[in-house]
């Protein structure tokens, strides 16, 4: 990759580190407020629980190049209890080797502030996720994507083209289920 990032893992954060983790959480994520229907962004008090959860993995990536300046966060787990998303029911039958043996892992947040969008900060944090899956062994790493972000930045599309060009890692995707939100208005009668 480059030498402009730095992921830190986080194991304990201070009541500080946690104000700043949360506002690249709110800045990377608060356009999708009014964009999507379902809330796509956790209360802060849930957001202090995931830090507080050992079962969580939790990086910050910082640019070396611009003082070592906060600009994203990734939250992972192969405990898919921990996390809020994930169906363990499901990758348990779809994939119940790996998923014994703790190799299928979810990624809650891969979240990027802004003005990042667009660099490798990204696919940086990507290839953290990939270094969690054992090449020997094989596993699964799943993420969903609201169509948004999708149709914003590619980010889904792009997962396997990274994987490949910057890290020589072979990926198979599998496009897992897609959720419709319908509302249905009732127009008011006609007065007249």
């Amino acid at each position: 990759m480059t030498d402009r990032w730095r992921t830190d893992l986080i194991v304990e954060a201070g009541s500080a580190t946690l104000d700043d983790l949360w506002d690249v959480f709110i800045r990377s994520l608060d356009h999708l407020r009014e964009r999507s229907p379902i809330k796509q962004v956790v209360s802060r008090a849930q957001f202090d629980e995931m830090f507080a959860d050992p079962r969580i993995i939790r990086v910050a990536l910082r640019d070396i190049q611009a003082d070592d300046r906060l600009v994203g966060l990734t939250l992972v787990s192969n405990d898919l209890s921990a996390l809020p998303e994930p169906s363990a029911d499901y990758f348990r039958a779809r994939w119940p080797e790996h998923y014994a043996a703790g190799r299928v892992w979810y990624v809650s947040y891969v979240v990027v502030i802004p003005e990042y969008v667009g660099t490798s900060a990204g696919a940086s944090m990507i290839g953290f996720c990939l270094d969690l899956v054992s090449e020997e062994q094989g596993g699964v790493f799943g993420l969903d994507v609201c169509e948004t972000n999708e149709e914003r930045v590619q980010f889904a599309r792009s997962v396997p083209r990274i994987a490949d060009r910057l890290f020589r890692k072979r990926l198979e995707g599998h496009r897992l289920d897609s959720q419709l939100f319908f509302a249905y208005e009732v127009p008011p009668t006609d007065a007249g």
